[in-house]
């Protein structure tokens, strides 16, 4: 088995140099969360079981469980721009959030990173009492290809602080 800076080296379908092993989780280094651990796992069993699933780098929630919370998925903007992507970024503050206000929670933000052709989302940032919890609904999002305007149109309940994503849809 081939190593990597300590890790097992794998491909986009987490083999490893030897045919018929998989590496999923910490030891293949590219993530050290339970939620990959678990996807990649499951990746590993379609790709055994020869389930044909479109397969291209995916995004993962990576969590910090502070005070307030942090979430991030997708691209970074540092990550865009050495791609050479057009993007704009909007960031929607949780002061303007009912739900935030009245739970007395409205310290942080959402910042939603986007091409500007389509307005494809690519990555999204979170600082919020709920992070973890609301980084979930970006990553459904960009499986989907998703839009700003998708978010702008999707309708939300009110009061919740998951409308964040909505009026950060809307900025333009």
């Amino acid at each position: 088995i081939t190593l990597e800076k300590g890790f097992i080296k794998t491909d986009r379908f987490h083999q490893s140099s030897i045919p018929g092993i998989y590496a999923a989780g910490d030891v293949n280094g590219k993530s050290y969360l339970a939620h990959v651990a678990s996807a990649q796992a499951l990746e590993v069993i379609d790709t055994i079981m020869k389930v044909e699933l479109p397969r291209e780098d995916r995004s993962y929630p990576l969590n910090i469980y502070s005070e307030p919370e942090m979430a991030q998925i997708g691209m970074t903007e540092e990550q865009i721009k050495a791609a050479g992507i057009d993007y704009k970024v909007n960031q929607y503050s949780l002061n303007a959030n009912g739900k935030a206000l009245a739970e007395g929670t409205s310290e942080g933000f959402i910042r939603i990173l986007y091409e500007t052709k389509y307005h494809e989302v690519l990555g999204v940032q979170m600082v919020s009492e709920h992070a973890t919890d609301l980084i979930s609904e970006a990553g459904i999002l960009m499986e989907l290809e998703g839009t700003t305007f998708d978010l702008a149109r999707t309708i939300h309940a009110h009061p919740t602080v998951a409308e964040v994503y909505m009026d950060a849809g809307s900025i333009e």
